[in-house]
């Protein structure tokens, strides 16, 4: 008997311990880097996500879109001004300083650590924002923990893309609003808006949400002096970046001058957009048009009921063709041939995916897009902890347990939307990421949805506490 009731007490000392007070934010700190730094420094050592772009002395991860990032900055440190400008010098920023002081790998290596810094201080933001909104400790708790053991969005950390600086700031953000609801304070309003800007100047699609927090804010206090408090931030530094674009190019730029990075005179998007078109993104199809990715015999597997009247596969294979010859075959081709290739591919590929849209209504409007929002929500390779095959399971199971889990909280979250209806936010941050990327862009990408995934684990954390308080009320009534 002793020793039961020994046990049950050292079993609630444990738990105790995992479980202290919110506000004990030394403890949450250090749980949140102890989570994080495991997988940060398990992506490391495995080192699955890497691209042809290799960095001497650099330790993370790389991507195609990698150089995009780094070489406006570093051609702004050697005098040439930072061009191309086809990014946002939202990661540069943080680039900027580091590559200035430090070699270009130990920059890197530094920047990647400031992501885990980052986003593991994120985790226990997040938790204190669900705190503050539905004001339920243990809704905290799951919170906390939920996103802190999931591989999902930690995967990103070691890489150099925006998207872990997203995230995080992302989180951020929303934390400052809430601070906001509790102790009535403007500067945690000016806070929340200069992360959300920096959040744009990372991923220009999250402009809308200015629209969605403005209109938060004003719902809950009404008073407009208040409301453009948390536009100011994004007015100010966009507004500096315009007077920097007008002074170049004579035209009100707010953001770039084209909305892919490939360039305004790139074909790059038009492959992009005429395979969106059918739901190819991504595809087969997609890496065969590319032959900078596929050689001749590449199976492409395009599926047969893409072909209208304006073009079928042998249309294809000469688009094929002309892209070769501004890419691979390009040493052999004149410049001004080159200019009047990727004009013809851009016609071609613009009359094809006008008859889809035209004579094809089905698939460019319904099968296209729902086929792209699978693909979006699907989870790939760089999403998965390739350690061992336990850690590839883990991976998957968790992140469909938390994308079902989140559905059933969303769910809930709306059927008592008076009562909260401040946590709608966590819900129309997940859902605008997941619309805007599948069916609006149409670039079913998993990787899109990562700067929402904190505010999808929110929901599923709500889903867990609902069935937590459902079970425990049965077990009352029963005993």
């Amino acid at each position: 008997m002793y020793r039961s009731v020994n046990s049950l007490m050292k079993l609630k000392k444990i738990i105790n311990f995992f479980f202290p007070s919110s506000s004990t934010w030394v403890f949450w700190l250090c749980m949140g880097l102890l989570f994080k730094g495991v997988l940060f420094f398990i992506e490391i050592h495995d080192h699955s996500v890497d691209s042809v772009y290799q960095i001497p002395g650099f330790i993370g991860g790389t991507w195609g879109d990698t150089k995009s990032y780094l070489f406006p900055i570093e051609n702004l440190l050697n005098g040439q001004g930072y061009s191309p400008d086809n990014r946002l010098p939202g990661y540069g920023i943080v680039y900027l300083p580091l590559a200035y002081l430090l070699t270009k790998g130990v920059a890197c290596n530094m920047l990647i650590f400031l992501q885990f810094l980052m986003s593991s201080v994120s985790v226990y933001a997040l938790a204190l924002s669900t705190r503050n909104i539905f004001k339920n400790n243990n809704i905290f708790y799951i919170a906390f923990y939920l996103y802190a053991i999931s591989s999902f969005s930690n995967c990103y950390d070691s890489i150099l893309l925006t998207e872990s600086f997203a995230t995080s700031f992302l989180v951020f953000s929303v934390y400052y609003l809430s601070q906001y609801l509790i102790k009535d304070n403007r500067k945690y309003v000016l806070l929340s808006g200069f992360f959300l800007a920096w959040v744009i100047f990372l991923r220009p699609v999250y402009v809308p949400l200015l629209a969605i927090f403005f209109a938060f804010i004003f719902l809950n206090i009404k008073k407009w002096t208040m409301v453009f408090l948390v536009l100011l931030p994004f007015f100010l530094i966009d507004g500096a970046w315009t007077i920097r674009n007008f002074s170049l190019y004579k035209k009100v730029i707010p953001f770039t001058k084209s909305l892919h990075y490939f360039g305004e005179n790139s074909y790059y998007p038009y492959v992009l957009t005429f395979c969106s078109a059918w739901g190819g993104y991504r595809s087969g199809g997609q890496t065969w048009l590319l032959p900078e990715l596929s050689k001749d015999d590449f199976n492409p597997n395009i599926p047969d009921d893409i072909y209208t009247s304006k073009f079928n596969f042998d249309s294809l294979r000469v688009v094929r063709g002309l892209i070769k010859k501004v890419t691979v075959d390009s040493a052999s081709v004149p410049v001004a041939q080159q200019n009047i290739y990727t004009e013809q591919i851009k016609q071609k590929l613009t009359l094809y995916t006008q008859s889809i849209k035209k004579e094809k209504p089905f698939l460019y409007y319904i099968k296209a897009p729902l086929g792209l929002l699978s693909a979006e929500l699907t989870i790939n390779y760089y999403s998965i902890v390739f350690l061992n095959n336990y850690t590839i399971v883990w991976s998957r199971i968790f992140y469909y347990f938390t994308l079902i889990a989140s559905l059933v909280g969303s769910l809930l979250i709306l059927k008592n939307f008076v009562k909260l209806k401040n946590a709608f936010l966590f819900v129309i941050i997940p859902v605008y990421t997941i619309l805007i990327h599948g069916l609006i862009l149409r670039v079913g990408e998993n990787r899109y949805i990562v700067p929402s995934y904190p505010f999808i684990v929110v929901c599923a954390a709500y889903s867990i506490y609902c069935l937590y308080v459902r079970l425990s009320s049965k077990k009352q009534v029963n005993e």
